[in-house]
């Protein structure tokens, strides 16, 4: 899989990767593997297997300076939707995940609510969060805001300020004034 991103970047010019979000990578062989939306969405597209898929998607999230754009979590969506489908749960995609090797933090979650969310699949979006607080993962105040957001568009007023007066500001959060 990385292999086959390092060969796409090879043959790819590099005005294809000339986005802000481009990103080099040194790799031990001292080999350089340099991360833009356009790379990662044709190794994606290209991955023989959804599991595989994600899980390149996951890994290239966790790079240092590397951040997805809204357009990457879009070309996800039949991804994880085909994944959701095959497994029938959340749950059940993290485990897989676990299977192939993808190491499993508090960002798989997020990615596969903000998957969820883009795609207006918001019951699984919920679920990924559910998932994550049982995961013993803090969901931070992004994933919360997404939560919101869905509890709003379902008209689920009354539950929304609930959760929203349920949630406690972390202390690394308040501004220095409201110390």
């Amino acid at each position: 899989m990385i292999l086959r991103a390092r060969g796409l970047c090879r043959l790819t010019p590099h005005r294809a990767c000339e986005s802000p979000r481009a990103f080099s990578i040194q790799s031990p062989d001292s080999s350089r593997l340099q991360l833009c939306p356009e790379i990662v969405e044709s190794t994606a597209s290209s991955c023989p297997s959804d599991t595989i898929a994600l899980s390149f998607f996951l890994w290239c999230a966790r790079q240092p300076n590397y951040f997805h754009d809204s357009c990457s979590f879009d070309r996800m969506i039949p991804v994880v939707l085909r994944l959701t489908d095959r497994f029938g749960s959340v749950r059940e995609i993290v485990r897989e995940q676990q299977a192939v090797g993808c190491s499993v933090k508090a960002q798989t979650f997020m990615v596969l609510i903000r998957v969820y969310w883009r795609g207006n699949f918001y019951g699984r979006a919920l679920e990924a969060f559910d998932e994550m607080i049982k995961q013993n993962y803090v969901p931070n105040t992004y994933a919360r805001n997404m939560v919101l957001d869905i509890l709003f568009k379902v008209h689920h007023f009354d539950v929304a300020l609930k959760f929203f007066r349920d949630t406690r500001v972390p202390t690394n959060e308040i501004a220095p004034s409201e110390q």
